[in-house]
């Protein structure tokens, strides 16, 4: 299929801006975006938006940013972890909104930014001036 002429290379544009480049950022947006059409052939759809990518839906902003700042630093934290490393007192509230959001996943007692969220999150976190470092 990939070998076809007629493919839509819009879709590979949008996978490579919506991903930073980030390979397994790709490589999950690649995976959740493949479909069996009537015939039963895989075809890959538009990369779809996951998440509100303005982050209107958080409630307090300034905590939730510290929170997915941490957890990006670290690549993913326990809930003990994250309670100790937090400056606030509503710790569960602000994770559970996160999660709820789609801007964290919560596995046992791990968390961490699931892969097809990670862009919008780094995103929310240079506009809002914490400090990065280049993508490669």
């Amino acid at each position: 299929a990939l070998r076809d002429k007629n493919i839509d290379r819009t879709v590979f544009k949008d996978l490579a801006i919506r991903s930073a480049g980030i390979p397994s950022v790709a490589w999950e947006m690649w995976r959740k975006g493949l479909r069996r059409d009537v015939d039963g052939r895989v075809v890959l759809e538009r990369v779809p938006s996951f998440i509100d990518a303005s982050g209107s839906s958080l409630r307090n902003k300034r905590q939730a940013l510290l929170m997915l700042h941490a957890v990006l630093i670290h690549g993913q934290l326990t809930l003990t972890e994250l309670d100790a490393l937090m400056p606030f007192p509503q710790v569960a509230d602000v994770m559970i909104g996160l999660e709820r959001a789609g801007y964290l996943e919560i596995s046992g007692s791990v968390v961490r930014v699931p892969p097809l969220t990670y862009p919008t999150v780094r995103s929310f976190l240079l506009a809002a001036g914490f400090a990065s470092d280049e993508l490669s």
